[in-house]
Formats: structure tokens, C-alpha cells, sequence
């Protein structure tokens, strides 16, 4: 899993992306970047 993009958000903030986005790339889901 590419932590790189996790670590674009603040520490214990849970706002930025939901559960769902953030287990997508481990599920080998797509890792583009959405608006």
C-alpha cells in the first residue's frame, strides 16, 4: 500500500477520506486521486 497519500492528511482526521477510499488501494482498487 502507497502510504504517500495518507500522509497528505492531518493525524486523527478522519474528514478527508471516508473508510471506504481509504481501503480501496489496499484492495487493489484504483489509487486515482478523487475531487
Amino acid at each position: 500500500m502507497n502510504a504517500g497519500a495518507l500522509a497528505m492528511t492531518t493525524p486523527g482526521d478522519t474528514s478527508m477520506a471516508t473508510r471506504e477510499e481509504v481501503r480501496a488501494p489496499a484492495g487493489g482498487g484504483n489509487a486515482r486521486v478523487r475531487c
